[in-house]
């Protein structure tokens, strides 16, 4: 899906996927690839509450993953 940049649909799906995903090893690496991928591709504007704060969420486990601890404290308030 983002090979063929369909990102609104791969977003739409992450979320679900974050949502319902109980062992997260296999899926944080799914999730470095999603945003890796979509940087800069597109505006949470357009997301309902419930949605940005999934995918808030979803950035802030990113980022302090990948040790940039001040970007997850951010997403954190920002949801």
């Amino acid at each position: 899906m983002l090979h063929d940049q369909k990102f609104d649909f791969a977003s739409k799906r992450m979320r679900w996927l974050y949502m319902h995903v109980t062992d997260h090893q296999a899926f944080d690496t799914l999730l470095d690839s999603y945003f890796d991928l979509t940087k800069n591709k597109g505006k949470i504007v357009s997301l309902n509450d419930r949605e940005k704060a999934i995918h808030l969420s979803m950035q802030s486990q990113y980022f302090y993953q990948n040790g940039k601890f001040r970007e997850a404290e951010i997403k954190v308030i920002e949801c």
